[in-house]
């Protein structure tokens, strides 16, 4: 079953928890963690500017982590990364994202995108050059929206 203009396919009881009722009816409410670890609930997908990589992301904030000499938090924060699901990712996405960004690196993107497509993903991307994490323009922002709508009606068919 598709949802609204959302990319949903719910199995029983599996997307209840990532759903809300707006008065458009149900849309999805997840993260990029539940987007891309439960691809099969997910026809299609678009990302404003996640976190692919938490081991990456930490060091943003704590200047102190190292992955290397931290073995279980490397591991959690590896599981707890959309690149770690990159193999069983199958749908088609749509990765927005400002080449500015200083709160996720836009690198991330790059290379989810990249790993995406060695593994036959169907990736779009749109990005903003010198635009940050927080889209500074009211432009930008619509942009993104259409841009997202628009994928949707693309791969979904309305």
């Amino acid at each position: 079953m598709r949802v609204s203009t959302s990319a949903l396919r719910c199995k029983r009881g599996r997307a209840s928890r990532n759903l809300r009722r707006s008065s458009r009816g149900l849309t999805p409410v997840a993260s990029s963690y539940t987007l891309f670890r439960l691809s099969d609930l997910f026809a299609a997908r678009v990302d404003l500017h996640g976190v692919h990589d938490w081991n990456t992301e930490i060091r943003n904030w704590v200047e102190s982590y190292e992955p290397e000499k931290q073995a279980d938090a490397a591991k959690l924060a590896y599981e707890s990364s959309p690149i770690a699901y990159v193999k069983d990712w199958r749908s088609p996405v749509l990765l927005i994202h400002g080449d500015d960004d200083r709160n996720v690196q836009f690198s991330q993107t790059v290379q989810l995108a990249e790993a995406l497509r060695r593994q036959g993903v169907a990736v779009e991307q749109l990005v903003f050059p010198d635009e940050i994490h927080d889209f500074l323009t009211h432009a930008h922002w619509l942009a993104a929206y259409h841009a997202a709508a628009e994928f949707f009606q693309r791969k979904l068919g309305r």
